[in-house]
């Protein structure tokens, strides 16, 4: 999953806010999921670089994989990627008790993500501009 930006009509900072016609031109952003294996195209969802659309975008490959766990899912560094992966494949769980439990406060329910899920961000160095070295972080999974 990635984003690219572009522009529509002239780039933000040129666009006039008092202009009505304003508000559906400058920068624009489209979410993409793409199955690199089959070189297919999940997912786009085109629209401003937020955490809603990161959410709407891993939703639909959720719901068009009808649920079922991508081998691997990597990202760039984009934060708002890792809290959609959590909220959409994470599965809520009651945790085991460990140790004999004493009194206190009850056992809440958490969202775990699947063990199966593996999910890495990509981190590219740059130097002058250009990818001198890229390093994978795994962030769910085994990365295996």
């Amino acid at each position: 999953m990635d984003e690219k930006w572009s522009f529509v009509g002239k780039k933000q900072e040129n666009c006039d806010s008092d202009d009505p016609a304003g508000t559906r031109r400058g920068d624009c952003w489209d979410h993409v999921a793409i199955d690199a294996e089959h070189r297919l195209v999940l997912c786009v969802v085109p629209g401003k670089r937020t955490a809603e659309n990161c959410q709407a975008l891993v939703d639909d490959v959720w719901r068009r994989m009808e649920g079922r766990l991508p081998r691997l899912m990597t990202t760039d560094e984009y934060p708002s990627y890792a809290v959609a992966i959590h909220r959409t494949y994470g599965r809520r769980m009651v945790p085991l008790e460990v140790l004999p439990r004493r009194p206190g406060r009850p056992r809440v329910e958490k969202k775990f993500v699947p063990a199966a899920l593996n999910y890495a961000v990509v981190h590219k160095h740059r130097k002058d501009g250009r990818v001198v070295r890229v390093e994978s972080k795994v962030v769910f999974g085994t990365g295996k």
